[in-house]
């Protein structure tokens, strides 16, 4: 068996001060139908090779449907999406199929503090003081504005309504400081998310699209990381 990296060993890595191995995190994500197959022998493969650090992920809320028992606990703002536009993200409902609503679906955000949210988050986290914590949700700007939109939508919001995506990003990033606050409470060291950039040939927007738009978010929300005296994680997937 494998033994995991000490918190202290993780963090001399991350800072490029260590002389050890390179810490595993997520190396084991199992795949559709993977765990099914095989769970037994992944479980084995889990307790021989641990990662080196402890993932948190909190109770995110919904997309269309809420995922808890509090139905407004979920980013959609409509009673019913059962006709709404679907999109690639694993098929899921179009939120904002209007600019005129936008202000409709910002009055219905989610509470970041929703009760129950963190419980998970917490308790293990308590359990886990000796390893390096992550706390962790996907999607933070660019796929979380997709998702709204849908695909198609985003792409020609980027021409014909900069100022849409400018309020509705700036509405997520104020979401999200309660949560980084949260996860610092939590004791985690790190934050961790993510966001899909670009496909097989290049970039999803224009380098103009990206400094207008999301550069700005993505420096105030890992300055607000760095306050809260962690470090920032960022998966952006190409």
């Amino acid at each position: 068996m494998r033994e995991a990296l000490s918190k202290e060993e993780v963090k001399q890595a991350v800072e490029r001060s260590g002389k050890g191995r390179v810490p595993v995190m997520m190396a084991k994500w199992w795949g559709d139908g993977l765990y099914e197959a095989y769970g037994s022998e992944l479980d084995e493969l889990e307790r021989i090779y641990p990662d080196d650090v402890c993932m948190l992920w909190y109770q995110e809320p919904g997309h269309d449907l809420s995922y808890t028992k509090n139905p407004e606990y979920r980013f959609g703002y409509r009673s019913d999406y059962h006709d709404a536009e679907r999109h690639s993200i694993g098929q899921e409902a179009v939120l904002l199929p209007d600019w005129e609503e936008l202000d409709e679906c910002l009055t219905h955000f989610p509470n970041p503090y929703e009760p129950g949210n963190f419980d998970e988050v917490r308790k293990v986290s308590l359990e886990n003081k000796e390893k390096y914590r992550i706390g962790c949700w996907w999607r933070v700007f660019h796929e979380k504005l997709w998702t709204f939109r849908g695909m198609e939508n985003l792409m020609m919001d980027y021409y014909d309504n900069m100022k849409g995506l400018k309020k509705l990003g700036r509405a997520l990033l104020e979401f999200y400081k309660p949560i980084i606050d949260q996860f610092a409470e939590a004791g985690c060291d790190a934050i961790f998310t993510s966001d899909d950039l670009g496909h097989q040939t290049g970039p999803m927007m224009s380098p103009s699209v990206f400094h207008e738009l999301y550069f700005p978010l993505y420096k105030e929300f890992s300055a607000y990381i760095h306050e809260k005296g962690m470090k920032f994680f960022f998966a952006f997937l190409w």
